[in-house]
């Protein structure tokens, strides 16, 4: 929480969903390229 780029606990919680959701993104990417 100290390097969040937003204050309170819902907005860090946010920030949270949204960076994992991205990573999980980056690998499905990368899955499906593998499989090529």
């Amino acid at each position: 929480m100290a390097r969040a780029k937003f204050r309170g606990l819902d907005k860090v919680e946010i920030q949270f969903l949204l960076t994992a959701t991205a990573l999980n993104l980056k690998k499905m990417a990368k899955m499906i390229d593998a499989k090529r």
